[in-house]
């Protein structure tokens, strides 16, 4: 597991430095999400970053993601999920990386894709 969290003000950033197609856990129980920045610059082809409300890691190719965001080929993309208000996880918030945006899909990045949220 690869996931570093740190505080700042009344936000909280999350960090997977290998975000692939093993779920992990970011924040365990309710939080809001305002933003994920997703580093695919290591992999020649597109990844699809997948964000789940889940209390515990979750199994990539059988729970279903509540976002799936396509970050293309060797490039970085920032999401913002309403930035005033956010998106509210009632569970916690769960992620993984996958090269197929079917939420079955189990294919991860063949590099590291590094992600990092911002949450309250």
């Amino acid at each position: 597991m690869a996931v570093t969290s740190f505080a700042f003000l009344n936000t909280n950033t999350h960090k997977d430095v290998d975000a692939d197609e093993t779920g992990e856990l970011l924040v365990a129980g309710a939080a809001t999400a305002f933003s994920a920045k997703i580093d695919n610059t290591a992999n020649g082809v597109a990844c699809f970053f997948k964000v789940y409300d889940k209390a515990t890691a979750p199994t990539v190719g059988t729970d279903v993601p509540v976002f799936v965001i396509r970050v293309p080929a060797s490039a970085s993309f920032e999401h913002t999920f309403n930035m005033a208000l956010g998106h509210k996880f009632t569970l916690g918030i769960g992620v993984a990386c996958t090269t197929g945006a079917i939420h079955t899909d189990q294919q991860g990045p063949t590099n590291a894709v590094l992600a990092t949220v911002l949450t309250s």
